[in-house]
């Protein structure tokens, strides 16, 4: 993803997908009920799949996963959105999570990126997909309320720590910010639960969230298991 705006941005009003230049504000949220009720009132079935995000330079598609909503404290009309994109991929290049502004996507402007990252590779084996049984992706995140700290759930790899202080300050306007070599706490001295990918056979991670705690030096974080009917790797102690 080199530095430019999304092409599309999802709308609020039940996930429709519009060009991401300015939108009639009379007419916008009826033309997207429409489109999610068939525009007779009745729902459609289910779509197969989330619609994808292609920022034009790169030509990449990329599907969002979870989101986290961020708003400036010290600029409250700047709003930020969170994204993460799961890649089974250590290429540097293809974002594991994407940072955007809508700030202005109320108004009907456009989302702007503005930092990704991808911290695959710097896991043992360069995060190896067979390594790591296709379990090594940016699963959500959450920033600090100040946006300086990024506390990044990672599935099969835990939980890493990033920081996004040069996004919470702004720094560089424009630009699309690089996180990649921003990480606090890093693969090898990430905390380890439960028997701890590449190998495992039983109890495996699963980091699915990671939360701090407001005014407490705590995160919370939680694991994503269903139990063995899932997978033979799932189930107690962090189902």
């Amino acid at each position: 993803m080199l530095p430019g705006e999304i092409t599309a941005r999802e709308d609020l009003c039940g996930g429709c997908i519009q060009p991401a230049g300015p939108v009639n504000p009379g007419n916008g949220d009826a033309e997207c009920r429409a489109e999610n009720d068939g525009g007779d009132g009745q729902q459609p079935p289910p779509r197969a799949s989330p619609p994808l995000w292609r920022p034009p330079a790169a030509g990449l598609a990329v599907k969002p996963h979870e989101m986290y909503l961020w708003q400036d404290p010290k600029r409250p009309d700047r709003a930020l959105l969170w994204i993460s994109t799961p890649q089974l991929t250590s290429d540097p290049a293809v974002p594991n999570m994407m940072i955007v502004d809508i700030s202005k996507v109320a108004a009907g402007g456009p989302v702007t990126e503005v930092a990704q990252g991808n911290w695959n590779q710097l896991y043992p084996d360069g995060g190896s997909e067979t390594t790591f049984q296709n379990d090594l992706y940016t699963h959500s995140m959450a920033p600090a309320a100040d946006g300086t700290r990024t506390y990044l759930s990672m599935e099969g790899g835990e939980m890493l720590v990033l920081d996004t202080s040069a996004v919470a300050s702004n720094s560089s306007p424009g630009t699309v910010i690089s996180l990649n070599g921003g990480l606090l706490t890093g693969p090898a001295n990430r905390p380890i639960w439960g028997n701890p990918l590449p190998g495992c056979l039983k109890a495996c991670p699963e980091g699915h969230s990671s939360v701090p705690v407001p005014g407490r030096p705590y995160v919370l974080t939680t694991d994503e298991i269903y139990g063995t009917f899932t997978g033979p790797a799932f189930g107690c102690p962090w189902g």
